[in-house]
C-alpha cells in the first residue's frame, strides 16, 4: 500500500487545525448536526484527508444513521488504512447491524497490527464471553486493563466474566475499580451487593448497601 504525502501551506495547516478544533467542540457540546456540517466543510477543503469523512461518520452514528455512518467510516479507512480507531469504529457499526462476523474479523485485523488497541481488546473479550470462552475473554480483558488501567468498561466486563467463573473476590475488585470513576452507578452497586450475597458475607452486603446510600 502506497501512502501519499500531502504537503500543505501554513494557511492550510492552520485552517485544518481550526476545523478539527471546531468539530471537536461541537461534538463535546452534543451538537451533532453542527459537527456534521463542519466535517462536511473539512471534506470539501481537504478531500484527500480522512478526518472529515471520519467525523461525518461519527455524527451520523450519534444521530442513529448507522448505514450512512458505515459508508463514511469506510471512506475514512480508504484514506488512512493504518488508523486502528477508524477500523474499530467500523467494526462497531457492523456489530450494531448484527453483522457479528464482519465486526469480529475487523477487530481481529486491528489486533494483528495494533495488539494494544484497547477498544478492540474489550470487544473481543465481549465476543469470547458471549461464546462461552471465559478464559479467552479474560486474556483479552487482562491485556486491556494492562494497557489502560483506568478503562472502567473493561473492569465492568471482566467482573461479569469472573462472576461466571465463580471468582467472586476478583469480580469485586473489578467492580470497585469501575466504581472509582462511576460512584453513583446503580448497576455496579447492585452487582457488588449481589456478589457479597453470593459469597454469604452478610456484613459486607449490609455495608455495601450503606455505602450505596451514602
Amino acid at each position: 500500500h502506497e501512502t501519499k504525502v500531502i504537503l500543505m501551506t501554513e494557511k492550510e495547516l492552520k485552517e485544518r487545525e481550526e476545523l478539527l478544533e471546531d468539530i471537536s467542540d461541537a461534538s463535546e457540546d452534543g451538537d451533532d448536526e453542527e459537527a456534521e456540517d463542519l466535517a462536511d466543510e473539512a471534506i470539501e477543503a481537504f478531500p484527500a484527508e480522512a478526518f472529515g469523512y471520519y467525523y461525518v461518520g461519527e455524527a451520523m452514528f450519534l444521530q442513529g444513521d448507522i448505514d450512512d455512518a458505515v459508508e463514511y467510516y469506510q471512506q475514512a479507512i480508504e484514506k488512512a488504512s493504518d488508523n486502528p480507531d477508524y477500523k474499530a469504529r467500523l467494526a462497531l457499526m457492523y456489530a450494531k447491524l448484527s453483522e457479528e462476523e464482519k465486526a469480529k474479523q475487523i477487530y481481529k485485523s486491528v489486533l494483528d497490527v495494533h495488539g494494544d488497541h484497547v477498544d478492540s481488546l474489550v470487544a473481543m473479550g465481549v465476543y469470547a464471553s458471549n461464546e462461552n470462552a471465559p478464559e479467552d475473554a479474560l486474556g483479552y480483558l487482562d491485556r486491556a486493563v494492562e494497557v489502560a488501567s483506568d478503562y472502567d468498561i473493561a473492569y465492568r466486563i471482566r467482573a461479569i466474566v469472573h462472576t461466571s467463573l465463580g471468582n467472586h473476590s476478583e469480580a469485586l475488585e473489578d467492580i470497585d475499580k469501575a466504581l472509582a470513576s462511576n460512584k453513583d452507578d446503580r448497576e455496579l452497586w447492585l452487582q457488588k451487593i449481589n456478589l457479597h450475597g453470593m459469597s454469604g458475607d452478610i456484613g459486607a452486603t449490609e455495608q455495601a448497601y450503606k455505602d450505596w446510600i451514602s
